[in-house]
């Protein structure tokens, strides 16, 4: 068996790279390789470790670098849906730009019940509103623990 070049070396971690990627399992990855490389299967598991190792690192991200390049997309949107779609889509992608670069505060919303009251942002409104959904549909909240007008969950508007 001859030694592969760097190059080949190379190509075939990068080629592994995309595998992993995409989802192939070391035995798949190790399968192909034997096939279509004609290595062994101890040097295929040195492949997949150096493949790894790329992945890695290539998880660093330069966020100076993507904030720049996701404004200047914003930028160039922003003109071109002025040009071709209208003020409305022109006002969509002015609004996705501030939401990017934090101008907006987070929308709050207060849930009060009694004496009692929390403080909640869109996204934990929503997952508590789909959780008491599912709760509500699943089983029958005494009468004492529902809140005035709702339902017990066994159909649309039905009481005890």
């Amino acid at each position: 068996m001859t030694r592969s070049t760097r190059e080949e070396t190379e190509k075939r971690i990068d080629t592994i790279v995309l595998l992993l990627i995409n989802g192939a399992s070391p035995k798949e990855i190790i399968t192909y390789a034997v096939k279509n490389w004609g290595v062994v299967p101890s040097r295929v598991y040195q492949y997949i470790e150096e493949a790894r190792s790329v992945i890695r690192k290539s998880k660093s991200v330069d966020l100076d670098f993507e904030l720049a390049r996701e404004l200047l997309r914003r930028d160039f949107l922003y003109q071109k849906a002025l040009r071709e779609e209208g003020v409305f889509a022109a006002l969509a992608v002015a609004k996705d730009r501030c939401v990017l670069l934090g101008l907006y505060e987070p929308i709050r919303i207060q849930v009060t019940q009694g004496n009692s009251y929390a403080d909640l942002t869109k996204d934990e409104a929503r997952a508590a509103l789909e959780t008491l959904q599912k709760l509500l549909s699943t089983r029958t909240i005494p009468a004492a623990d529902r809140p005035q007008g709702a339902a017990t969950g066994h159909g649309e508007g039905a009481t005890e």
